[in-house]
């Protein structure tokens, strides 16, 4: 065996931390992998899974908002310190032309010590209608929904005006395609 390869006997005590610090970064660098590979392939695998049922409606899917959702003129649409939409589908479903599109924001939080980012999703879905009322949001039921004259889990804006849109929110959505492929 050539002499180069031998390992003098003094550096055990010297590589044994070396070793162990060096599989601890490479494990981290691995879980770390193995998260974005993870977020990715879900991604995908949802972008996919869109496709696939704006197809079967009869509509049209778009990774990206090629219509500018962002500019729609609802209060969600301004929440946060950043925002975006993604998985756009839109057409003529059931005799309407219909948006439905993820949307995310997020709100700068700190502890004093570290500053991070919080995350909402939302899935929504936008259609015009010509009828004279209030603009009404689909919100997840939680206490004070229950304290008002009904249990049913809306909000509903102090202000009567001619309404040429309505749009409904529903969170969290990351895990199933929010429109129903059975017309019903």
């Amino acid at each position: 065996m050539p002499a180069g390869l031998l390992f003098p006997v003094g550096l055990g005590p010297v590589a044994g931390p070396f070793i162990k610090g060096a599989a601890i970064i490479a494990s981290a660098a691995l879980i770390f992998a193995l998260v974005i590979w993870y977020k990715q392939h879900t991604a995908a695998k949802r972008r996919a899974d869109l496709a696939g049922t704006a197809g079967k409606l009869g509509l049209r899917y778009s990774a990206g908002d090629t219509m500018g959702c962002l500019q729609l003129p609802f209060g969600l649409m301004r929440r946060g310190e950043g925002r975006g939409t993604e998985n756009l589908l839109w057409g003529s479903w059931q005799g309407l032309d219909v948006r439905e599109f993820d949307y995310w924001f997020y709100v700068v939080t700190s502890d004093g010590k570290a500053t991070g980012r919080s995350y909402s999703y939302f899935t929504c879905a936008v259609t015009r209608l010509a009828i004279l009322g209030p603009d009404l949001t689909i919100a997840r039921e939680h206490l004070l929904t229950h304290l008002g004259p009904t249990s049913i889990p809306t909000t509903w804006s102090s202000s009567r005006r001619t309404s040429t849109g309505r749009s409904g929110c529903a969170a969290p959505t990351r895990s199933s395609p929010p429109i129903s492929s059975t017309p019903g």
